[in-house]
Protein backbone atom coordinates (compact mmCIF):
# COMPACT_ATOMS: atom_id res chain seq x y z
CA UNK A 1 0.00 0.00 0.00
CA UNK A 2 1.40 3.41 -0.99
CA UNK A 3 0.30 6.97 -0.45
CA UNK A 4 -0.48 8.55 -3.83
CA UNK A 5 -0.35 12.30 -4.49
CA UNK A 6 -3.51 12.63 -6.57
CA UNK A 7 -3.56 16.39 -7.23
CA UNK A 8 -1.60 19.51 -6.23
CA UNK A 9 -3.11 22.99 -6.03
CA UNK A 10 -1.72 25.94 -7.93
CA UNK A 11 1.01 27.89 -6.13
CA UNK A 12 -0.58 30.63 -4.00
CA UNK A 13 1.27 33.89 -3.32
CA UNK A 14 0.59 36.86 -1.06
CA UNK A 15 2.47 39.86 0.35
CA UNK A 16 0.35 40.01 3.50
CA UNK A 17 -0.40 38.06 6.66
CA UNK A 18 -2.90 35.71 4.97
CA UNK A 19 -2.46 33.14 2.21
CA UNK A 20 -5.50 31.61 0.53
CA UNK A 21 -4.91 28.34 -1.35
CA UNK A 22 -7.47 26.83 -3.72
CA UNK A 23 -8.64 23.34 -2.74
CA UNK A 24 -6.97 20.58 -4.81
CA UNK A 25 -9.35 19.11 -7.39
CA UNK A 26 -11.16 15.84 -6.69
CA UNK A 27 -10.85 15.90 -2.89
CA UNK A 28 -12.63 12.98 -1.18
CA UNK A 29 -13.52 12.67 2.49
CA UNK A 30 -10.86 10.65 4.34
CA UNK A 31 -7.98 11.66 2.08
CA UNK A 32 -4.84 13.35 3.41
CA UNK A 33 -4.40 17.09 2.89
CA UNK A 34 -0.88 18.48 3.29
CA UNK A 35 -0.10 22.22 3.25
CA UNK A 36 3.48 23.16 2.33
CA UNK A 37 3.99 26.81 3.34
CA UNK A 38 6.94 29.21 3.08
CA UNK A 39 7.49 32.85 4.03
CA UNK A 40 10.56 34.91 3.18
CA UNK A 41 11.87 38.44 3.42
CA UNK A 42 13.91 39.90 0.57
CA UNK A 43 14.17 43.57 1.53
CA UNK A 44 14.68 44.36 5.22
CA UNK A 45 16.41 41.09 6.16
CA UNK A 46 14.16 40.74 9.21
CA UNK A 47 11.43 38.12 9.45
CA UNK A 48 10.07 37.98 12.98
CA UNK A 49 6.79 36.13 12.44
CA UNK A 50 5.81 32.48 12.31
CA UNK A 51 3.10 30.43 10.59
CA UNK A 52 -0.02 29.75 12.63
CA UNK A 53 -1.40 26.20 12.59
CA UNK A 54 -4.80 26.36 10.92
CA UNK A 55 -7.75 25.29 13.09
CA UNK A 56 -8.46 21.50 12.88
CA UNK A 57 -5.06 20.95 11.22
CA UNK A 58 -1.94 19.44 12.80
CA UNK A 59 1.59 20.84 12.64
CA UNK A 60 4.07 18.33 11.20
CA UNK A 61 6.99 20.75 11.50
CA UNK A 62 7.56 24.49 11.39
CA UNK A 63 10.76 26.49 11.83
CA UNK A 64 12.37 29.87 11.18
CA UNK A 65 15.91 30.44 9.96
CA UNK A 66 18.31 33.41 10.01
CA UNK A 67 15.48 35.96 10.48
CA UNK A 68 14.64 35.60 6.79
CA UNK A 69 12.91 32.26 6.19
CA UNK A 70 9.85 30.63 7.75
CA UNK A 71 8.66 27.14 6.78
CA UNK A 72 5.60 25.11 7.83
CA UNK A 73 4.18 21.69 6.90
CA UNK A 74 0.62 21.16 8.17
CA UNK A 75 -1.77 18.27 7.55
CA UNK A 76 -5.22 16.83 8.24
CA UNK A 77 -7.57 14.02 7.17
CA UNK A 78 -10.25 15.61 4.99
CA UNK A 79 -13.78 15.88 6.39
CA UNK A 80 -17.08 16.52 4.62
CA UNK A 81 -16.61 20.21 5.40
CA UNK A 82 -13.22 20.22 3.67
CA UNK A 83 -14.72 18.56 0.60
CA UNK A 84 -17.39 21.27 0.48
CA UNK A 85 -14.88 24.11 0.89
CA UNK A 86 -13.48 25.98 -2.12
CA UNK A 87 -10.22 27.10 -0.51
CA UNK A 88 -8.19 27.20 2.71
CA UNK A 89 -6.71 30.32 4.31
CA UNK A 90 -3.49 30.14 6.35
CA UNK A 91 -2.06 33.01 8.38
CA UNK A 92 1.40 34.28 9.27
CA UNK A 93 2.03 36.49 12.29
CA UNK A 94 4.03 39.05 10.29
CA UNK A 95 3.41 40.66 6.91
CA UNK A 96 5.89 38.94 4.62
CA UNK A 97 6.03 37.26 1.22
CA UNK A 98 3.98 34.07 1.57
CA UNK A 99 3.96 31.03 -0.75
CA UNK A 100 2.18 27.69 -0.47
CA UNK A 101 0.49 24.70 -2.08
CA UNK A 102 -1.91 21.97 -0.98
CA UNK A 103 -1.37 18.29 -1.76
CA UNK A 104 -4.32 15.89 -1.98
CA UNK A 105 -3.23 12.32 -1.17
CA UNK A 106 -4.95 8.92 -1.15
CA UNK A 107 -3.85 5.64 0.43
CA UNK A 108 -3.23 7.43 3.73
CA UNK A 109 -3.98 6.54 7.32
CA UNK A 110 -7.56 7.80 7.67
CA UNK A 111 -7.37 8.00 11.48
CA UNK A 112 -4.54 10.46 12.18
CA UNK A 113 -2.79 11.09 8.87
CA UNK A 114 0.11 8.76 9.66
CA UNK A 115 2.91 11.25 10.45
CA UNK A 116 6.05 9.11 10.92
CA UNK A 117 8.88 11.60 11.44
CA UNK A 118 10.02 15.16 10.77
CA UNK A 119 13.20 17.16 11.06
CA UNK A 120 14.97 20.39 10.09
CA UNK A 121 18.52 20.95 8.88
CA UNK A 122 20.66 24.02 8.18
CA UNK A 123 24.02 25.03 6.73
CA UNK A 124 25.18 28.51 7.69
CA UNK A 125 27.82 30.35 5.64
CA UNK A 126 28.21 27.26 3.48
CA UNK A 127 28.68 29.33 0.29
CA UNK A 128 27.92 26.29 -1.84
CA UNK A 129 25.53 25.24 -4.58
CA UNK A 130 24.34 22.18 -2.71
CA UNK A 131 22.46 21.41 0.49
CA UNK A 132 22.78 18.21 2.49
CA UNK A 133 20.61 17.36 5.50
CA UNK A 134 21.30 14.23 7.55
CA UNK A 135 18.07 12.53 8.49
CA UNK A 136 17.59 10.65 11.75
CA UNK A 137 16.34 7.08 11.33
CA UNK A 138 12.68 6.35 11.78
CA UNK A 139 11.32 2.87 12.46
CA UNK A 140 10.27 1.09 10.42
CA UNK A 141 11.07 2.69 7.06
CA UNK A 142 7.99 2.04 4.94
CA UNK A 143 7.47 1.30 1.27
CA UNK A 144 4.97 3.87 -0.03
CA UNK A 145 5.61 6.54 2.62
CA UNK A 146 5.02 10.15 1.52
CA UNK A 147 8.04 12.46 1.88
CA UNK A 148 7.58 16.27 1.88
CA UNK A 149 10.71 18.44 1.66
CA UNK A 150 11.36 22.21 1.75
CA UNK A 151 14.55 24.18 1.13
CA UNK A 152 15.15 27.88 1.83
CA UNK A 153 18.16 30.04 0.91
CA UNK A 154 19.51 33.45 1.88
CA UNK A 155 22.46 35.45 0.57
CA UNK A 156 23.73 39.01 0.18
CA UNK A 157 23.52 38.61 -3.60
CA UNK A 158 20.42 39.95 -5.33
CA UNK A 159 20.49 37.40 -8.15
CA UNK A 160 17.83 34.70 -8.18
CA UNK A 161 19.14 31.21 -7.38
CA UNK A 162 16.92 28.40 -8.64
CA UNK A 163 16.73 24.89 -7.18
CA UNK A 164 17.28 22.42 -10.02
CA UNK A 165 16.50 19.34 -7.93
CA UNK A 166 15.66 18.07 -4.47
CA UNK A 167 16.23 14.46 -3.53
CA UNK A 168 15.81 12.09 -0.60
CA UNK A 169 17.63 8.76 -0.55
CA UNK A 170 15.37 5.90 -1.76
CA UNK A 171 12.71 8.39 -2.87
CA UNK A 172 11.95 9.98 -6.25
CA UNK A 173 11.12 13.66 -5.70
CA UNK A 174 8.90 16.01 -7.74
CA UNK A 175 9.25 19.78 -7.31
CA UNK A 176 6.05 21.72 -6.59
CA UNK A 177 7.37 25.29 -6.38
CA UNK A 178 10.52 27.39 -6.63
CA UNK A 179 10.12 31.07 -5.76
CA UNK A 180 12.23 34.01 -4.66
CA UNK A 181 12.98 37.72 -4.93
CA UNK A 182 15.80 40.07 -4.17
CA UNK A 183 16.79 43.70 -3.71
CA UNK A 184 19.37 44.56 -1.05
CA UNK A 185 19.53 40.87 -0.23
CA UNK A 186 18.16 37.60 -1.51
CA UNK A 187 15.97 34.86 -0.15
CA UNK A 188 14.24 32.01 -1.93
CA UNK A 189 12.22 28.90 -1.20
CA UNK A 190 11.47 25.60 -2.92
CA UNK A 191 9.42 22.50 -2.07
CA UNK A 192 9.09 18.94 -3.39
CA UNK A 193 7.34 15.66 -2.62
CA UNK A 194 7.96 11.99 -3.30
CA UNK A 195 6.88 8.45 -2.39
CA UNK A 196 9.44 6.19 -0.74
CA UNK A 197 10.52 3.11 -2.70
CA UNK A 198 11.87 0.66 -1.73
CA UNK A 199 11.20 0.18 1.98
CA UNK A 200 14.74 1.17 2.91
CA UNK A 201 16.44 3.60 5.27
CA UNK A 202 16.16 7.31 4.45
CA UNK A 203 19.47 8.93 5.38
CA UNK A 204 19.85 12.21 3.48
CA UNK A 205 17.90 15.15 2.12
CA UNK A 206 19.71 16.87 -0.76
CA UNK A 207 19.16 19.96 -2.93
CA UNK A 208 21.07 21.26 -5.95
CA UNK A 209 21.11 25.05 -6.46
CA UNK A 210 21.99 26.94 -9.65
CA UNK A 211 25.01 28.63 -8.06
CA UNK A 212 26.69 29.07 -4.69
CA UNK A 213 24.71 30.73 -1.93
CA UNK A 214 25.65 31.42 1.67
CA UNK A 215 22.93 29.94 3.87
CA UNK A 216 20.61 26.96 3.43
CA UNK A 217 17.70 25.78 5.55
CA UNK A 218 15.61 22.68 4.98
CA UNK A 219 12.93 20.63 6.66
CA UNK A 220 11.19 17.37 5.93
CA UNK A 221 8.12 15.36 7.02
CA UNK A 222 7.32 11.69 6.32
CA UNK A 223 3.78 10.23 6.34
CA UNK A 224 3.23 6.46 6.54
CA UNK A 225 0.36 4.64 4.84
CA UNK A 226 -1.67 2.32 7.08
CA UNK A 227 -0.17 -1.11 7.74
CA UNK A 228 -3.02 -2.85 5.95
CA UNK A 229 -5.55 -0.46 4.52
CA UNK A 230 -7.68 -3.19 2.91
CA UNK A 231 -8.40 -4.94 6.19
CA UNK A 232 -7.48 -8.34 4.74
CA UNK A 233 -5.64 -11.03 6.67
CA UNK A 234 -3.82 -13.29 4.25
CA UNK A 235 -0.51 -15.10 4.03
CA UNK A 236 2.14 -13.66 1.74
CA UNK A 237 5.46 -15.01 0.50
CA UNK A 238 8.45 -13.72 2.47
CA UNK A 239 12.19 -13.83 1.95
CA UNK A 240 12.97 -14.90 5.50
CA UNK A 241 15.41 -17.76 5.86
CA UNK A 242 14.46 -20.94 7.73
CA UNK A 243 16.03 -21.76 11.08
CA UNK A 244 18.22 -24.81 11.74
CA UNK A 245 19.88 -26.18 14.85
CA UNK A 246 23.41 -25.00 15.50
CA UNK A 247 25.48 -26.87 18.06
CA UNK A 248 24.43 -29.71 20.35
CA UNK A 249 23.67 -29.80 24.03
CA UNK A 250 25.68 -32.96 24.68
CA UNK A 251 27.97 -31.60 27.35
CA UNK A 252 27.69 -29.21 30.25
CA UNK A 253 27.92 -25.79 28.71
CA UNK A 254 26.93 -27.04 25.27
CA UNK A 255 24.76 -24.96 23.00
CA UNK A 256 21.49 -25.65 21.25
CA UNK A 257 20.41 -22.56 19.32
CA UNK A 258 18.74 -21.79 16.03
CA UNK A 259 20.56 -20.06 13.17
CA UNK A 260 19.53 -19.10 9.67
CA UNK A 261 19.55 -21.89 7.13
CA UNK A 262 19.11 -21.89 3.37
CA UNK A 263 15.95 -23.96 3.12
CA UNK A 264 12.52 -22.66 2.29
CA UNK A 265 9.55 -22.51 4.58
CA UNK A 266 6.52 -24.71 3.96
CA UNK A 267 2.99 -23.46 3.40
CA UNK A 268 -0.33 -25.21 2.92
CA UNK A 269 -1.28 -25.82 -0.68
CA UNK A 270 -4.75 -27.08 -1.46
CA UNK A 271 -7.07 -28.94 0.88
CA UNK A 272 -8.91 -32.29 1.04
CA UNK A 273 -12.36 -31.82 -0.43
CA UNK A 274 -13.54 -35.44 -1.07
CA UNK A 275 -12.26 -37.71 1.71
CA UNK A 276 -12.99 -41.46 1.26
CA UNK A 277 -14.53 -43.36 4.18
CA UNK A 278 -12.91 -46.57 5.45
CA UNK A 279 -14.80 -49.74 4.59
CA UNK A 280 -15.20 -52.10 7.53
CA UNK A 281 -13.61 -55.51 6.91
CA UNK A 282 -16.12 -58.36 6.98
CA UNK A 283 -15.70 -61.24 9.41
CA UNK A 284 -14.07 -64.04 7.39
CA UNK A 285 -16.12 -66.86 8.94
CA UNK A 286 -19.05 -67.34 11.17
CA UNK A 287 -17.28 -70.06 13.11
CA UNK A 288 -13.93 -69.65 14.74
CA UNK A 289 -11.67 -72.69 15.08
CA UNK A 290 -9.61 -72.87 18.22
CA UNK A 291 -5.96 -73.32 17.60
CA UNK A 292 -4.52 -76.52 19.14
CA UNK A 293 -1.32 -76.61 21.08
Amino acid sequence: MSIVVETVSSLASADSTTLTITKPTGLVEGELLVAVLSAYDATSGVLSGTWNTLSTWSNAIGNNFDNELSHSIQYKVATAGDVAASNFTFTHSASERLRGVLLRCSGNNTVDGGLATSGSYSQISANSASFVGTISAYTPPRLGALVIAQIGMSDTSASFKTVSSQSVVNTTMTEVYDAGAGSSGFTGVSAAYGVQSPAAEITQYLATISSSIQNHFGQLAVFNPPVNASGSNTLATTISATLVQSGTCDTIGGTNVLTEGTGVTLAQTGKGTTPTQWTNEAKPSTTWVNETK
